[in-house]
């Protein structure tokens, strides 16, 4: 029987990262190497290649495979394209909700989604995971998918329940992040403030680029329930997500993370701004290619 660790110990995280083959040597791989590992389990939901299947699991009609990565393609997910990526959620959630239910949070990302695992526990420290509720970038009337969202174990188990029963609670128009979302709402599964005390986000649903500068999109203004904001009021110090990282980027963010990490134990006053927000500010590709830029970190 599962035991809420709210209290108890440390809370359990199952990270579902959405990708596809193509993405495997380049975007797969780095968040792999990275955050991933991180995680308490993970799984890379993407249709699996035949050259893999060998080393699959078939559980009724759905296979998981342990090689390159943590892979599980959900039943009845055969293409990758855009239009199926709310059909493919929906399946990996129900897999997961069948097979992996044991665990206090779900975090749902993206192959180009950087997290910063350490403050997503830290964040959800106080949070209790036996009640409803989501966690990312609050807009209107959903979560930015590409920000990443965070839901309890009791939300999981209430869509999963629900939608063995009858599923037309969750409408399927292929755009995820409003359909998910739309689908916890209809549960009563509600989004929750994400904010910092200075009202500085903590997820965000660009880079980190876009959002120092003042995010340029009409639409995001229009729909993000919290105005955003520029400069060091656009990222908290408690940032959990950036969106749209490359993936030798993630690796350098990665990196820099860490270090920030064990800087800040020994300097109690080291700005996370200066220290790792504004590397990343103008960063090109061409810094990517420069060994020099790596060692000055």
């Amino acid at each position: 029987m599962f035991k809420y660790s709210f209290g108890i110990k440390k809370a359990t995280i199952f990270c579902i990262i959405l990708t596809n083959p193509k993405n495997f040597a380049t975007r797969t791989l780095a968040v792999h190497d990275t955050w991933a590992k991180e995680c308490d389990n993970h799984k890379f939901i993407t249709v699996i290649p035949k050259p893999y299947l060998k080393f699959a699991n078939i559980k009724r009609q759905s296979i998981e495979s342990e090689y390159p990565f943590n892979l599980l393609q959900p039943r009845g997910h055969y293409k990758e394209n855009y239009k199926n990526l709310t059909s493919k959620v929906i399946s990996a959630f129900l897999d997961i909700y069948k097979r992996y239910s044991n665990y206090d949070w779900y975090l749902k990302a993206d192959d180009d989604t950087f997290i910063m695992m350490d403050n997503l526990r830290s964040f959800l420290k106080d949070k209790r995971s036996y009640q409803p509720g989501t966690f990312g970038f609050n807009l209107k009337t959903w979560q930015s998918g590409g920000a990443g969202y965070v839901f309890s174990h009791h939300s999981l188990q209430k869509f999963g329940s629900n939608y063995e029963k009858n599923s037309s609670f969750c409408v399927n128009t292929g755009t995820e992040d409003l359909d998910m979302i739309g689908c916890f709402r209809n549960l009563n599964i509600n989004q929750s403030k994400t904010e910092d005390s200075l009202g500085r986000e903590r997820f965000h649903l660009l880079s980190i680029n876009d959002h120092w500068y003042g995010v340029p999109f009409k639409w995001v203004h229009d729909y993000a329930l919290v105005p955003v904001k520029d400069g060091k009021m656009c990222c908290s110090d408690q940032s959990i997500s950036f969106h749209y990282i490359d993936h030798k980027l993630m690796r350098r963010m990665h990196f820099r993370w860490r270090s920030y990490l064990e800087e800040s134990k020994r300097n109690k006053n080291v700005d996370f701004h200066e220290y790792f927000i504004k590397p990343f500010v103008n960063f090109t590709s061409k810094d990517l290619n420069q060994n020099k830029f790596l060692i000055n970190f």
